[in-house]
């Protein structure tokens, strides 16, 4: 029965993802159209500080929710689960409502001044408001993901997206002669009431299903839940998550002027910017929509097994995700290398986006599996430890990015993509095998796909 209901958790996660990934990767192509590379790359430096900002107001509350309550399920212990919910909601609040004060109040020097573009100051000041209710979706998150009700959890995403994508689109359609600035204002209205709608939704849900649960028999040792004990696992990865968005947010910041001081224009190293984050990237990390559910659904496996001391299905459940990985992202790679230039045409029907498509495309199973051991590392408790990798990957991109950007170009800003990932993924493997013991398979995890693939394409390029 316990497989059955994962299986049937990965099947809904699985398809959900796809949904998002097709839905993401449409508006993208709709803006690229409407904006342009420039306006994609103002677009971008907007979500990059959105995205630190949404980091500071949620980051680590999913997971440690997910893991809390995860646990006291497979204790039995059922009367806590209502407590862990609402102080993981006082803790999200907390630090959600913080954030959009300084977002909201700061939108102006952050715009003048770090990002060096006007333009981004009304989107950042619209997109504050949504900030307390994205906090309280994530705790409402991860009860659902601890609990096993995942499809609760991505029918409140669904709504999100959807509605996110419609209002934008209507509004961008009603105002047809609206410039760059006004459009990403309207995309932002669009999130921020996806975001208000779905947090409403999410918390209906949950509210129906914890009601009777103060009413369960419970096990006589459970201790109730502190927000200490959220802390002391959601700070830790909060803590790893505020330096990849920090990086993610000084990379964006840094690399528009480093490209304009190896001598190129602000309007073209925007474009270029806009190319290779907000067109070129999101299209390379488009299959991995069939691992994102892997790697949200093994948290609270991994988590509760690892509690259990269950250590031989720890290993079982990750010797198979690293394998399902490693046939997607070798697969992936093959695709993109081969056709990039079809792909970059058919979608953005623009011919510099193969070229960059190609060059990085090699990198994609590292990238994949580098999001996949995240996910495993905080499942063993291993948060420090991921922490202190971050942190190191951080200081490398920067010292890349200021030396080596301004001195080559494009090419500086490519290296440090693949830099980065060689040594995070080196680092969180490490960490993973030392941890669990396990041994890193080479034939059945690296080789076999290679092969398979490899005889695949030979037979359909024969046939075909």
């Amino acid at each position: 029965m316990r497989r059955k209901k994962l299986i049937i958790n990965a099947i809904i996660m699985t398809f959900s993802t796809i949904i998002f990934g097709f839905i993401s990767m449409f508006f993208r192509v709709y803006l690229s159209k409407k904006i342009g590379p420039e306006g994609m790359g103002l677009y971008q430096l907007i979500m990059s500080v959105y995205i630190m900002a949404v980091t500071f107001s949620s980051a680590g509350i999913r997971i440690a929710i997910t893991r809390l309550v995860a646990e006291q399920v497979g204790k039995g212990n059922n009367k806590g689960i209502r407590t862990i919910v609402n102080k993981g909601c006082i803790y999200s609040l907390f630090f959600s409502v913080l954030t959009s004060i300084v977002l909201f109040y700061g939108a102006e020097y952050i715009g003048n001044v770090f990002l060096n573009d006007v333009r981004s100051v009304l989107s950042l000041k619209i997109l504050a408001y949504s900030l307390p209710f994205i906090g309280i979706s994530s705790c409402l998150s991860g009860y659902f993901y601890g609990a096993r009700e995942v499809v609760k959890s991505v029918s409140a995403e669904i709504l999100e997206h959807l509605l996110m994508m419609a209002i934008s689109i209507a509004a961008i359609t009603i105002f047809i002669d609206a410039n760059i600035e006004n459009i990403c204002a309207l995309i932002c209205v669009g999130m921020a009431v996806g975001n208000i709608v779905s947090c409403i939704y999410a918390y209906i849900l949950c509210a129906l299903k914890t009601r009777p649960l103060s009413r369960t028999v419970c096990c006589s040792n459970y201790n109730e839940c502190r927000i200490s004990d959220i802390s002391k696992i959601a700070f830790p990865i909060a803590s790893s998550s505020y330096i990849q968005s920090g990086l993610r947010t000084i990379e964006d910041i840094l690399i528009p002027n480093a490209l304009r001081m190896s001598g190129t224009s602000i309007s073209a190293s925007l474009s270029i910017f806009g190319m290779i984050k907000g067109m070129a990237l999101p299209i390379i990390n488009f299959p991995a929509v069939f691992l994102s559910s892997f790697a949200t659904l093994i948290i609270p496996e991994i988590s509760e097994a690892h509690s259990l001391n269950r250590n031989k299905m720890v290993n079982f459940i990750i010797s198979n995700v690293f394998r399902i990985t490693f046939i997607i992202s070798i697969f992936a790679s093959g695709v993109f290398i081969a056709f990039a230039s079809d792909i970059g045409m058919a979608v953005y029907s623009n011919k510099d986006i193969g070229p960059i498509i190609r060059i990085l495309a090699p990198v994609i199973p590292i990238m994949y599996l580098e999001r996949i051991m995240d996910g495993i590392l905080n499942s063993l408790n291993k948060q420090v430890a991921l922490l202190k990798i971050n942190l190191f990957d951080m200081v490398i991109r920067i010292l890349i990015i200021y030396f080596i950007i301004p001195t080559k170009g494009i090419e500086g800003f490519i290296l440090v993509i693949f830099i980065s990932n060689i040594i995070n993924f080196g680092l969180n493997m490490i960490n993973v095998l030392k941890t669990t013991k396990l041994q890193f398979k080479m034939f059945n995890w690296v080789i076999k796909p290679i092969l398979c693939i490899g005889v695949s394409v030979i037979i359909a390029s024969f046939i075909g």
